[in-house]
């Protein structure tokens, strides 16, 4: 069977091929028919945007150009078009492309926080961003995206994180002091920065007696606890009273899970701290600190991966009110 996004399926029948043998086998598809989509992307006062437009499920992404329009042709059919521009909420909306016509779409984005999703993962080829990406887009949401790929290489300074509202830090399986990122990420808070990060390995790394870093122990006045232990790992987080993530309950592992949450770190408040517990795991102890109580500054800190959580609809539940 001969596939490619787009064009006729062709199958094949009677090809042999023996043991030890390579078998070039060369065919030509047709394209299906295709229709045009065009339009123009702008905020409520009726600014162009440069924005990105996605067709789910799809390979197709475009941008828009700087008068805010766009067109292209695609395959015939009935899809999910997703719009976004950071400082922007992000729309959805289905579509029906008719085969030789043309589909108009006008869309105006309401205002929102400028997101930046720094991915620390490939450092260790472990990237989660996916997840990430999904739980905004559901959200309605936003967001650029810095890749970080080797220690201290291309690290976001401090100036660079403070063009945006909030600074989401995804870190599978290290943190920002293994990635070399502790002075930058102690900068921007300095200056009032507000931080979401989340990782099963950020409090051990970062938070060890002896080898704190400075945005771990300064800022987020956090102390690391300790690991869970694996029989935890079916037993569901809870949200705290009277914290953001009030009557939250979320399973780790499970569906549509990285399933990637080997005993992932439980933490504390330092002494005489304003950081507080906002989650906790079944035994009791620490899965989420909030700190920011009388400082310029926020961070919200999870002691697992966002990715490791069980659900769509949680990935998102968390995510909101991280941000809350």
């Amino acid at each position: 069977l001969f596939s490619a996004f787009g064009l006729q399926e062709k199958r094949v029948r009677g090809v042999i091929i023996k043991e030890g043998e390579n078998i070039v086998v060369y065919q030509s598809l047709q394209q299906l028919p295709h229709g045009q989509i065009s339009g123009r992307i702008s905020n409520s006062s009726g600014q162009p945007l440069s924005a990105g437009i996605q067709i789910r499920d799809t390979p197709q992404n475009v941008k828009t150009g700087q008068d805010g329009r766009f067109s292209f042709s695609f395959a015939a059919g009935s899809y999910e078009l997703a719009v976004q521009a950071n400082g922007y909420h992000s729309r959805r909306l289905p579509v029906d492309i008719a085969a030789n016509k043309e589909t108009v779409i006008d869309l105006v984005l309401k205002e929102g926080p400028a997101i930046l999703l720094v991915d620390s993962g490939p450092v260790r080829y472990d990237s989660a961003r996916s997840y990430y990406e999904e739980a905004l887009l559901d959200a309605g949401f936003s967001s650029d995206l810095w890749i970080l790929d080797q220690p201290g290489a291309s690290l976001p300074a401090q100036e660079e994180m403070a063009a945006y509202d909030i600074v989401i830090w995804s870190a599978p399986s290290n943190s920002p002091g293994h990635v070399a990122a502790n002075d930058d990420l102690t900068a921007y808070l300095k200056a009032g920065g507000n931080l979401l990060i989340s990782g099963r390995d950020v409090a051990r790394l970062d938070g060890l007696p002896g080898i704190e870093q400075t945005w771990f122990r300064h800022y987020l006045q956090g102390r690391f606890g300790g690991e869970i232990d694996a029989a935890e790992t079916n037993k569901p987080i809870l949200g705290l009273e009277n914290s953001l993530f009030a009557n939250l309950e979320l399973q780790r592992t499970g569906a549509n899970s990285a399933a990637n949450q080997v005993r992932p770190d439980e933490m504390e408040p330092r002494n005489d701290s304003f950081t507080k517990p906002v989650l906790q795991y079944a035994d009791g102890s620490a899965a989420g600190l909030e700190a920011g109580y009388c400082t310029p500054y926020r961070i919200v800190q999870l002691g697992f991966g966002l990715e490791g959580v069980a659900g769509v609809e949680s990935r998102q539940a968390l995510l909101e009110q991280s941000m809350a």
